[in-house]
């Protein structure tokens, strides 16, 4: 990550300062409206986050299988290493080009069949 006392907020700059760095092992996109899977999944979490559709985990491939989601679609997960401001607006739509550009997919939806 970039040490400087201010976070960039202008989009050539967070580009010229990415740092790609790949993550090892695979994760998965899951949500879910469960309660006790909730909970259970807060314990192993990379990412998450509430939705109105319930809550969404970004987890570690062997964690969602454990916990019942599909993982039929792996994910890797690669931190861009900038010190980019909250508010500043580019990174993702220049990051999601370049992937889409690759041939990378850049969603999936494995959610918990009703119970």
């Amino acid at each position: 990550m970039t040490k400087q006392n201010k976070p960039v907020r202008e989009r050539r700059a967070m580009l010229a300062g990415v740092k790609p760095a790949p993550s090892t092992g695979s994760c998965v996109f899951c949500s879910t409206t469960h309660p006790e899977v909730i909970a259970a999944a807060r314990e192993k979490v990379l990412a998450v986050f509430r939705e109105k559709e319930g809550v969404s985990f970004v987890l570690a491939m062997d964690d969602a299988a454990e916990l019942g989601f599909d993982v039929s679609m792996p994910m890797s997960r690669i931190v861009l290493e900038v010190y980019s401001a909250l508010n500043g607006a580019g990174l993702t739509a220049a990051v999601a080009t370049v992937l889409v550009e690759r041939g990378h997919p850049m969603q999936h939806d494995c959610r918990l069949p009703p119970r």
